[in-house]
């Protein structure tokens, strides 16, 4: 004798579609801001760039090699990326966050390596 057990439905992995598909994730809406003029940054930096969506992040690519992410989160995000030197930088980004700094170290990185 046995007994019937009803498997449990299959629950279909979240899909990431596109950029703002990722940045939706981010709640506050002064991160979100944040997040976006982060990423128009990126998009002025010419041609060779490219920002693809990935599962809860967003990959950016200079001429097809990994040069950031940007990970989301409810109320913040982290932008990680190469440093002039080579090595990798998180930036914790909160809504007081000045994205100065950052765009200056992204931009230098970028040129950099182009």
């Amino acid at each position: 004798m046995y007994t019937e057990i009803n498997p449990a439905p299959v629950i279909e992995p979240l899909q990431t579609r596109s950029v703002d598909d990722v940045l939706g994730y981010i709640t506050d809406e002064v991160a979100h801001r944040k997040a976006r003029e982060l990423l128009e940054t990126v998009r002025t930096l010419g041609p060779a760039v490219s920002m693809d969506p990935v599962q809860g992040a967003v990959s950016i690519k200079l001429d097809g090699k990994v040069a950031a992410y940007l990970w989301v989160k409810r109320k913040w995000f982290v932008f990680g990326h190469q440093s002039s030197d080579g090595e990798w930088v998180n930036d914790n980004v909160e809504p007081g966050t000045d994205l100065a700094p950052i765009r200056e170290r992204l931009e230098v990185a970028l040129k950099k390596g182009a």
